[in-house]
C-alpha cells in the first residue's frame, strides 16, 4: 500500500499506476494554472541525435553550429561553454572552472576531466584563514578567488577529442561578444539595484580581445603569459594571494568518475572533489532503506522520509568529506552534447557565486571566481583550505545507462542543492515513471544544512505548505536549479530544457 495522504504539493498532478496504465485523477485539482504554465513551456523535442543543450538559446545554437560542420561532442561543448561565458557571464566564464563528464562510444568508456579552481600555493595545511590576513573575506572579493581552471580545462578538452578546429570552437563566441547583447531578467535580478544602472545593451569588446588572446595563444597566455601578469599583478594590487607560479603550475585532471547502480540503471557521475555523486548514491540508497517507493509522491510521508534521507547525506558529507560551506547555492550553469557517433558530453561551469568574487580583471571582461568560499573554515575538516586543494563541490554532471547503452545525460546548477534536485528528477523519472519534462517542472524541495531549514520552490498548495510549516523552519525560494537533460531512446533523442530558465535544446537532423 501506499502512503494514505491526500495533500498534494503538485502544481502538476502525478498519475497514479492502475494495471499498468497511467491515469491521471479527475480530481486532481490545485493550482492546473501553474500546472499549465510549466508544462507548456517545458521543451521537449523529439528526434535523431547528435543534440545539444544549454542554458542560454545563443549557447546551444553554437553548439548546434559545431555538430554541423562535424564537430565532436566534446567541441561542441567548449564551444558552449565559451559562448555562456559571453551570454551568461553572471554564471560561468574564463575566471571560474567545472567539470567534464565524457563517454566516449567506441571506447566504451567515461571520463571525468577536473577543471576546478584551486587554492593559492601560499596557503599551507597550518595556515588558517586568519592568518593570511586579518580582515580577509574568503566568501567575496579578492581573497576569494581561486585559481581559475576554465581555460585550460577548455584546452585540454578540446585537444583530446576535436573533430574541428581551436579557432572553430572560440570564434562564434568572439561574435557574440563583439555585437554585445541585450541585459536579461535573470541578470537584473541578481543585480538588485544595481542593476538600474545597467546600460540596455552590454558591451563586450573587452572580453572578444581576450577571446582573440586566447584563440591565437591558447592558454599559454593566461597562465604563463601576458594575461597571466596582469591578473598577477591586479591581485597583488588588490590584496590577493594567487601567483605566477600558482597559475604555471595548474593542472587538469582525468579523474575516476563516481558509478552506481539503482536497479536496472548504472549511473554515473561526479568523483571527488565533487560530492555530487556520492550525494545520489546515499540518496538512493536511503530510499530503498526508507521504502520511499511505497509512498505516493505527493504525501506528505513521501516528503517526510525525503528530508530524513537529505538529513542522513549531510551527517555523511559533514564527517566523510568536509563539513559544510556558508555558500549554499552557487550559480553554476550545465549544458549537454552528442554527436553522430554517440559521444557524450555532461559538463557544469561555474564561478562559485553570482559575478563570482565581484571583481573583474580591468581591460579583460574576465570575472573572477570566489571559490574559496567552498572551503571548510574549520581547521580539522577534510575540506579545510590548503594551498594547491580545491574546494570540495556539489556539481554533478550526469549520465544514465541502461541495460549497458546510453539512456540519459543531465545536470544542474545550484550549488549544496545539487545532489538533493537531482535526486528528486531522477527518483520521479527512474522509479516513478513519470516523463522527465514533468519530473524536472516538478516542485523541488531542499534541506539547509547550515541554517537547518527545508527549502520549498515556491507553487505548492496551501494545505501542504501549512503541513511543512508545521513540522520544519521553512523558507520559500521562487525556483531551484536549473536542469538541462538529453534522453536517449534507440535512434531518438529527446531534449529537455527546464522551464525555470531560458534553456535551448536544439537536434541535428
Amino acid at each position: 500500500m501506499r502512503g494514505n495522504s491526500k495533500l498534494s504539493p503538485s502544481p502538476n498532478p502525478l498519475p497514479s499506476r492502475e494495471g499498468g496504465i497511467s491515469v491521471i485523477p479527475a480530481k486532481a485539482g490545485i493550482h492546473l494554472c501553474f500546472l499549465f504554465l510549466f508544462s507548456f513551456f517545458s521543451s521537449t523535442t523529439f528526434a535523431i541525435q547528435p543534440a545539444v543543450v544549454s542554458a542560454h538559446p545563443e549557447a546551444s545554437q553554437v553548439g548546434l553550429e559545431i555538430l554541423k560542420k562535424g564537430g565532436s561532442a566534446a567541441d561542441a561543448a567548449v564551444a558552449m561553454a565559451f559562448a555562456l561565458s559571453v551570454v551568461e557571464p553572471h554564471h560561468s566564464g574564463l575566471g571560474g572552472g567545472g567539470f567534464l563528464l565524457y563517454y566516449v562510444a567506441k571506447e566504451d568508456r567515461f571520463y571525468f576531466i577536473d577543471y576546478r579552481e584551486a587554492a593559492p600555493q601560499i596557503l599551507q595545511p597550518k595556515v588558517s584563514k586568519k592568518a593570511i590576513k586579518p580582515n580577509a573575506d574568503f566568501e567575496k572579493g579578492v581573497a576569494s578567488v581561486g585559481v581559475p581552471g576554465f581555460i585550460l580545462g577548455m584546452e585540454t578538452i578540446h585537444k583530446k577529442w576535436r573533430k574541428v578546429s581551436w579557432p572553430a570552437v572560440i570564434d562564434p563566441s568572439i561574435e557574440l561578444a563583439k555585437k554585445g547583447f541585450l541585459t536579461d531578467s535573470e541578470m537584473k535580478r541578481l543585480l538588485g539595484d544595481a542593476s538600474a544602472s545597467l546600460p540596455p545593451k552590454l558591451d563586450f569588446t573587452d572580453l572578444a580581445r581576450t577571446l582573440e588572446n586566447i584563440k591565437t595563444g591558447g592558454s599559454w597566455v593566461f597562465y604563463q603569459g601576458e594575461l597571466g601578469t596582469q591578473l598577477v599583478s591586479f591581485l597583488k594590487e588588490q590584496g590577493g594571494l594567487i601567483t605566477s607560479s600558482d597559475l604555471k603550475n595548474y593542472k587538469v585532471y582525468f579523474r575516476k568518475p563516481y558509478t552506481f547502480d539503482h536497479g536496472a540503471y548504472q549511473v554515473v557521475s561526479a568523483g571527488a572533489p565533487s560530492s555530487g555523486g556520492t550525494g545520489m548514491d546515499i540518496l538512493f540508497k536511503r530510499a530503498v532503506i526508507y521504502e520511499l517507493k511505497k509512498q505516493a509522491p505527493n504525501t506528505t510521508r513521501f516528503f517526510e522520509l525525503l528530508i530524513k534521507s537529505f538529513h542522513d547525506y549531510f551527517d555523511f558529507r559533514d564527517i566523510a568529506l568536509g563539513d559544510t560551506p556558508n555558500n549554499i547555492i552557487s550559480h553554476t550553469t550545465h549544458l549537454c552534447a552528442v554527436d553522430s557517433e554517440g559521444n557524450i558530453a555532461s559538463m557544469t561551469n561555474t564561478l562559485n557565486s553570482p559575478f563570482g568574487s565581484g571583481l573583474i580583471l580591468p581591460h579583460t571582461g574576465i570575472i573572477l571566481n570566489n571559490e574559496l568560499a567552498d572551503f571548510s573554515a574549520q581547521t580539522n575538516s577534510a575540506n579545510r583550505l590548503r594551498g594547491g586543494f580545491r574546494p570540495l563541490s556539489s556539481m554533478a554532471p550526469t549520465l544514465v545507462f541502461k541495460d549497458k547503452k546510453p539512456f540519459l545525460a543531465l545536470g544542474t546548477p545550484g550549488g549544496l542543492t545539487i545532489p538533493q534536485n537531482l535526486f528528486q528528477v531522477l527518483y520521479l523519472f527512474l522509479d516513478e515513471h513519470i516523463p522527465l519534462n514533468r519530473s524536472v517542472a516538478y516542485p523541488k524541495i531542499y534541506f539547509s544544512p547550515k541554517t537547518r531549514e527545508v527549502v520549498l520552490e515556491k507553487g505548492f498548495p496551501k494545505k501542504m505548505l501549512s503541513w511543512f510549516k508545521e513540522n520544519y523552519e521553512i523558507r520559500e525560494e521562487n525556483t531551484i536549479g536549473n536542469v538541462e537533460a538529453l534522453v536517449f531512446r534507440g535512434d531518438k533523442t529527446t531534449v529537455v530544457t527546464d522551464p525555470r530558465g531560458q534553456g535551448r535544446g536544439l537536434i541535428l537532423n
